[in-house]
């Protein structure tokens, strides 16, 4: 029988000393953690409670999700993405080895801190995962991944960049193909 340790690194931030978990996937440092910096405009915590900050990390608005990962990071980008789904199976089937209460084979632990609209009004907590990307998909709109508590997929979905979700980042610098 195989007991499954996952080896961590760590990244803090030197903005304001948090330490986040950071795990190499496939040469791909991510975070497996949600963000958690305070962005004087364009972050929240859902509900506006500091405690669901602490479990879930902060939400995000686009503009500030592309700007919030500390320095040496980045924003995961829509590429990013693709690649990670790709190694979890494909889209169809990547949530089950990336959410926390899947098989997490990643340890990649994706929470379901929901999102929240441009007014601030919180919904999905315990059931949907909200991340955003760079990637700008006009009118007003962004490319994020979404997963559900009780789906396998993870569907890459325009939002309204107003709207707030969560931010992974990867160490490192983005890499152009």
């Amino acid at each position: 029988f195989e007991t499954r340790c996952p080896v961590f690194e760590s990244f803090t931030d030197p903005r304001d000393g948090k330490t986040y978990k950071v795990k190499d996937i496939n040469g791909a440092k991510w975070f497996v953690q949600n963000l958690n910096y305070a962005v004087e405009d364009g972050s929240m915590c859902y509900d506006r409670e500091d405690d669901n900050c602490e479990v879930y990390g902060r939400l995000y608005t686009q503009a500030a999700a592309i700007a919030a990962c500390p320095e040496g990071s980045h924003l995961a980008t829509d590429d990013d993405w693709k690649m990670l789904e790709v190694l979890a199976g494909g889209a169809s089937e990547a949530a089950i080895k990336l959410r926390s209460n899947g098989s997490d084979d990643f340890a990649f632990s994706a929470m379901f801190g929901g999102y929240a609209n441009k007014s601030g009004i919180s919904t999905t907590i315990g059931e949907g995962a909200y991340f955003w990307t760079e990637k700008d998909d006009g009118d007003k709109r962004g490319t994020a991944r979404s997963m559900f508590s009780t789906d396998k997929d993870v569907s890459s979905i325009s939002v309204d960049s107003g709207f707030y979700l969560a931010v992974r980042c990867i160490v490192g610098e983005v890499v152009r193909e």
